[in-house]
């Protein structure tokens, strides 16, 4: 099959069960900010930010090397996911134990149970569909993420509104649907069938090898994104951590466009090492990519508080201020990781490591910084120039291994055009957003190409299910 229209399959696929997805759960988040309150929803954010931070520590990131590995031609693919699970649950083995430690945190106090849970869940899902695209079972894996969404709302709303369980119901829901959506792929790839003498002591070794310089990153990237959080709480309270917290929750469109597209390019990007194009093949899908990342965030931050006004119930509605900083930091999250995906195509983990780091202790630093005076303005912004950083050295770094042709001119003048929206929006003066709409036209005048890409694909797709219809 033709890279490019396998690239296309997959995305398309994982499109129909992630976007919708996505969309779903920020179609409820009226719902959930008009149950929780924001102490609570800052609560129920940080079960899951320290459960992001138990993850790569006590699952070595297993998942990263079961889906490379499972890639390879001629993969003894039972073998793979035998072993990785056996790292998986001895992981889990070794946070039961740590877990008292919980309890230290103030702000999880008596929520330690619920961490426990949900790094449970969480992590079984997150390998088993990590396995799934490594297999090329995209099919399940999508109809996993369907699934996955369905049972959390459907929870949500039995626990909310039919048992009034608050934050402890609306933990539980996330806990049942992640364990159930994890059954779900283990019967949908028949990964019950596989035999525990699968188990490979070399194999482990070599996957290990690939996936430990993968912690360290991990947790530098929870640093980047995180850990304004912590120092938010810190100074300001736990409530203002709520509100940041659903400040997210715009950007999350975003983010489940680069998901998407993440999840199947890992597999477009290790089958395109072996053809006669690589440099031509990984340029232009990095080029449309940021083309499309760019326009995205711009029509986003345009209709910013349009959106806020529909979504953030009560005290929720002021977090509209923190989005438009965090789009860029997403935008530019997105562009790294991107690039970051070259280095696991070469099984290059040591670089990704490094350029992560850097990108954290500025991070840090900056949040400590402006934090105290600006509160999540501050929080935004320390992400947003860590995330440029990463990019930045990654654009540079990943040229000794290929060296893609990119547009510098075009992309530098589309991301001055966005850092004045930015400014536009948050100055938020008398007719902001007339101006804001000249910058967004201004975007996609210098990303017409990709406009008219975008155009000719939808036109495209209208034009096939046309006789269907007729």
């Amino acid at each position: 099959m033709n890279q490019y229209k396998k690239l296309g399959k997959n995305v398309a696929l994982m499109t129909v069960g992630n976007f919708a997805s996505r969309i779903l759960g920020l179609l409820f988040i009226p719902f959930y900010t008009s149950v929780l309150t924001t102490a609570e929803y800052g609560v129920s954010d940080m079960v899951v930010t320290t459960v992001s931070l138990l993850f790569p520590v006590f699952t070595a990131m297993i998942c990263e090397a079961m889906m490379r590995f499972a890639l390879d031609k001629g993969a003894d693919h039972e073998k793979i996911y035998v072993s990785g699970m056996a790292i998986w649950a001895l992981g889990f083995v070794a946070m039961l134990i740590c877990s008292p430690l919980i309890n230290l945190v103030p702000a999880l106090s008596g929520y330690a149970l619920y961490v426990v849970l949900y790094y449970f869940a969480y992590s079984l899902y997150f390998n088993l569909s990590y396995f799934a695209r490594g297999i090329e079972k995209i099919t399940a894996y999508t109809l996993g993420g369907i699934v996955q969404t369905v049972l959390t709302v459907s929870l949500n709303l039995v626990f909310l509104l039919g048992f009034k369980a608050g934050i402890r119901g609306y933990l539980l829901a996330y806990i049942l649907s992640d364990f159930l959506s994890a059954l779900f792929l283990i019967f949908a790839t028949k990964l019950y069938k596989c035999k525990f003498k699968a188990f490979d002591r070399g194999l482990i070794k070599d996957m290990l090898r690939f996936s430990l310089p993968m912690i360290p990153n991990q947790l530098s990237w929870w640093v980047s994104k995180s850990s304004g959080k912590y120092i938010l709480i810190f100074f300001h309270g736990v409530a203002v951590n709520g509100v940041f917290a659903v400040a997210h929750k715009i950007p999350t469109i975003l983010h489940a466009i680069m998901s998407i597209f993440s999840s199947a390019w890992r597999i477009s990007a290790v089958d395109g090492l072996h053809s006669d194009d690589t440099k031509g093949f990984y340029t232009t899908v990095y080029n449309n990519y940021c083309s499309i990342l760019t326009m995205v965030t711009s029509g986003l931050i345009l209709f910013n508080k349009f959106i806020a006004s529909l979504l953030y119930a009560k005290d929720f509605y002021e977090a509209h201020v923190f989005v438009p900083l965090l789009l860029l930091a997403v935008m530019f999250n997105g562009l790294g990781d991107h690039l970051g995906s070259i280095y696991i195509s070469f099984k290059k983990t040591k670089p990704i490591f490094i350029t992560t780091l850097i990108s954290a202790i500025v991070n840090v630093a900056l949040g400590f910084a402006l934090i105290p005076s600006l509160g999540g303005v501050g929080a935004a912004a320390a992400s947003l120039v860590g995330y440029i950083c990463i990019w930045l050295i990654r654009l540079i770094d990943s040229r000794k291994m290929i060296r893609l042709d990119y547009r510098y001119l075009r992309d530098g003048i589309t991301f001055a055009l966005l850092f004045a929206q930015v400014i536009v929006e948050m100055l938020n003066f008398s007719f902001g957003w007339i101006v804001s709409g000249a910058l967004c036209l201004a975007v996609l005048l210098v990303q017409r190409e990709a406009v008219v890409m975008v155009w000719k694909i939808l036109i495209g797709m209208f034009k096939k299910k046309t006789p269907a219809n007729s």
